[in-house]
């Protein structure tokens, strides 16, 4: 793993647990997995869009990639 990628996983872990009651209770999303994605993409989008938590929490949505 390089650096960059080092130092984002690093964010990430306590990211995810910040977002997780949040996460179950609004989107429905309490896999592992999915969790941690969606922690990077708020990461993500409040990084960005320089948003506070609660605003970049609104941006997101739970799109279950389910299309067919």
């Amino acid at each position: 793993m390089d650096i960059n990628a080092a130092i984002i996983d690093q964010r990430l872990a306590p990211l995810t647990e910040d977002i997780r009651q949040q996460a179950v209770e609004e989107l429905g999303i309490s896999e592992a997995d999915r969790l941690t994605s969606l922690a990077f993409v708020f990461l993500c989008v409040k990084t960005m869009l320089d948003l506070e938590d609660a605003e970049a929490f609104d941006c997101l949505t739970e799109g279950g990639g389910d299309f067919m």
